[in-house]
Formats: C-alpha cells, structure tokens, sequence
C-alpha cells in the first residue's frame, strides 16, 4: 500500500460515546484499521502492564496478531532526558522532543498498518489523552491526518452512563447481561458533571476548529439510528469501498434506566426541572 494513497485519521471523542462498538464495527472494514486506544496508560491496561513485566520490550514475545504498542509502552525503548527543564528522548541514535517523539511513534504505528495491506489507518483518542499530549493536534496536521469527532448529543444520558459504569465497574462488555443492581445518583455531583462535559466538548470542538484539519462530525445517535448511514459517511470520508458491516457485539450496558437508578423518581424530576428532559 502506497502511503501517498492512503488515509490517516484519529477518532476525537469523550467517554461513554459508544467509541467502543462503532470503532469495532469500523475495523469489521477490510481495508481499515482503527486501534481502540494507543494512548492510554499502561497502568490503566493490567493486560499490556503484565506482558512488559514479563517480557520488557521484547514485543515480539507477546504473542499479540495484528497489534502496535501503545505510546505508553512503545516509550520504554527509549530514554527520558531533562534539558532546560523538558523531557527529551533518545531513540535510535537521536535526541527527539516531545511532538518529534510522538510523530516518530506514529510514523511507526502507519508504516506497520500498511504493511499489513490496509488503505486507512487510525486510532481512538479520548479528549483527556489530547490534554497530556502537547502539540499534538499540531502533529496530526503535520502528518495529514483527518479528525472524525464522535459525540453523544445527549450529553445527561452520557454521563449517567459514566456514573453507574464507574459504580457498576463494568465499561464496555461483548454480549453484556444486565444484572439486577440499582445505584443512587448524587443530584448535585450530577448536574455539575453534565456542565463539565458540555463545556468540554465545546473546547475540543474549538481545538479541531482551530487547528484547521480537516474533519468528519458524526454521532452516537446518528449510529443507533441508522447504522447504514453512519458507516457511509465515514467510509467515503476515509476514501474507502462503502460496505455492509456486521453489527457488533458490545452492548449498551444501561438498557432502562428506571433499572439502575435507585432513586430515580428523584432523579426524573431532577432532570426536568433542570433541562426539561
């Protein structure tokens, strides 16, 4: 695969999204690969932490198909220096700043992707991991990458989602059963969690709008009610065959909400006294 004909792309989102279900369906795309989360913490994956216990940066040991390492694990090849009070790296032979690390690294990630034949290549970003990470829409525009920014447009049902996944402890699951646990939603601590997302999202939308790359809004609702649709407008954005994905197995882990709320009366009118829901 020439990568002069391909596409590089990143998919912006936020928590509880449905980022999950639709990048799975997403890479069900012959030609396309999208990794779920190459910038998370290796404290944050007990998998990958476990396999660098055991074998350090022998990758190849793993015994992982069709995967990179995540930025966070692919850094331990390197060394960290402080000069004048920022970190540098030493990777093969070079001293490389931060932005510099981060485009070697993706560098890197493109040329494995399309080694493996596909025609366009990208990964999951949570708007969290953009914020540790400076310069990095910079990076992305430097090496042609395309921005599809994925929300959920009601944000209350986003962060409910978040709150009983945090008390539930259970995130994104295949085939998931619901059990029979009901939480109490904290009214206060809610409602300021809905403004802190709502504000949020508009700065990362500021931050795509600023950085001028070129960019593909789409959202959960717009996948839940017509998924034929949806994968359209992000195979034609991604220059690739349009084709019938099969449906993914990760669930919606919050079917009723009357189910899990224990307080929900309370929490029911909460909600339309403070946003008419």
């Amino acid at each position: 695969m020439n990568e002069i004909d391909a596409t590089k792309f990143v998919v912006l989102t936020r928590g509880r999204t449905g980022s999950t279900a639709i990048i799975d369906e997403i890479n069900k795309h012959e030609d396309v690969v999208c990794w779920q989360e190459l910038f998370i913490n290796l404290d944050s994956d007990p998998m990958l932490k476990e396999l660098y216990d055991n074998f350090g940066v022998d990758f190849d040991r793993y015994g992982l198909q069709d995967w990179f390492p995540t930025f966070d694990l692919w850094l331990k090849q390197t060394k960290t220096f402080k000069l004048f009070s920022k970190d540098v790296y030493f990777y093969k032979g070079k001293l490389l700043t931060i932005s510099k690390i981060m485009k070697t690294y993706l560098q890197e990630m493109e040329n494995h992707a399309f080694d493996l034949g596909n025609q366009a290549v990208g990964f999951k970003l949570l708007g969290h991991q953009v914020l540790n990470l400076p310069a990095f829409l910079a990076v992305l525009k430097e090496l042609d990458y395309k921005v599809i920014y994925l929300e959920r447009k009601n944000v209350v049902k986003q962060v409910l989602s978040g709150v009983i996944a945090n008390k539930r402890k259970v995130y994104n699951q295949r085939n998931y059963i619901p059990d029979n646990k009901s939480f109490s939603v904290d009214l206060n601590e809610f409602k300021f969690l809905v403004s802190v997302e709502m504000s949020e999202v508009n700065v990362q939308k500021s931050m795509i709008e600023f950085s001028e790359i070129e960019s593909l809004y789409v959202s959960y609702e717009d996948f839940l009610s017509d998924r034929k649709r949806f994968h359209t407008a992000i195979f034609d954005f991604l220059k690739v065959e349009d084709k019938e994905i099969e449906e993914s197995s990760f669930s919606i882990v919050i079917p009723d909400v009357k189910n899990v709320v224990e307080n929900y009366d309370e929490f029911s009118e909460f909600l339309h006294e403070t946003w008419s829901c």
